[in-house]
């Protein structure tokens, strides 16, 4: 924004989000056999929680520079890779979406809020930050589950609903105390459609970036009614992947 607006400050807030990124790696990422894992948090003692939740799926969400470019994430490249394989892994994926708590942690539990049960917003920010790192095949398998659910509600998600393990011929299991039909769960639609299109808009700079998830998990889909630097944008999506710009403001600048 500093940047954007002609702000000072600019690099002074970079060197500060850089150190942040190193105090990050160095003190909240276990080392062990398996590749390693992010912290859940640190108890008042010092110690790190080291148990695997959905919490972790916003490590991904890595923002934006100008021009639709990438920030840097507070992962780097190989640690990025490690988090989607654990994601993506049995005990996180229940095969209808992402679990809060890992399967097999201490104090699982399929119908708790935090503690195992899928929550929709949350498998959504795993799927569009794992479609961002260039990891689409796990954001793929996500989001088939999250939709096969959606499906199973009659296209009603709820808020959550109990992770346990998807099976041949089983639906999801309803969680009492969710609602249904959920705001949070239906803005999550429009979090995996502009995922899976990889809209990047830069306003200030005139530019809007494409890129699409290349394995087109849906099929060919089209996006309308968009308003992009104040006019109207319409993009649609092949079953290749490719993006075709149908409708655009005028000057729009397209990126790669």
């Amino acid at each position: 924004l500093l940047d954007a607006f002609g702000r000072p400050g600019v690099d002074e807030r970079r060197q500060w989000a850089q150190r942040l990124r190193t105090a990050f790696r160095d003190d909240f990422w276990v080392d062990d056999r398996g590749g390693g894992r992010p912290a859940a948090g640190r108890a008042p003692d010092g110690r790190l929680l080291t148990h695997l939740d959905a919490s972790a799926a916003h490590l991904l969400d890595t923002g934006l520079l100008g021009g639709g470019r990438q920030a840097p994430g507070l992962l780097d490249e190989a640690r990025t890779g490690q988090l989607a394989r654990l994601l993506r892994g049995p005990t996180m994926d229940s095969g209808w979406g992402l679990r809060g708590l890992a399967a097999k942690e201490a104090g699982y539990n399929p119908f708790g809020h935090r503690a195992g049960a899928v929550r929709v917003a949350e498998t959504a920010v795993a799927v569009a930050g794992l479609a961002a790192a260039g990891h689409e095949e796990e954001a793929g398998a996500l989001l088939r589950g999250i939709l096969a659910a959606a499906g199973a509600f009659g296209h009603r998600l709820p808020e959550m609903f109990a992770g346990e393990q998807r099976t041949d011929g089983g639906v999801p299991v309803p969680h009492p105390a969710a609602c249904r039909p959920s705001a949070t769960a239906a803005s999550a639609a429009v979090l995996l459609l502009t995922a899976l299109v990889g809209i990047r808009p830069d306003t200030p700079a005139g530019t809007v970036t494409l890129r699409p998830v290349r394995a087109a998990p849906l099929g060919e889909i089209g996006l309308t009614g968009l308003r992009i630097a104040g006019a109207p944008f319409s993009v649609r999506v092949s079953r290749l992947g490719l993006a075709l710009v149908e409708e655009a403001a005028d000057g729009l600048q397209l990126g790669v």
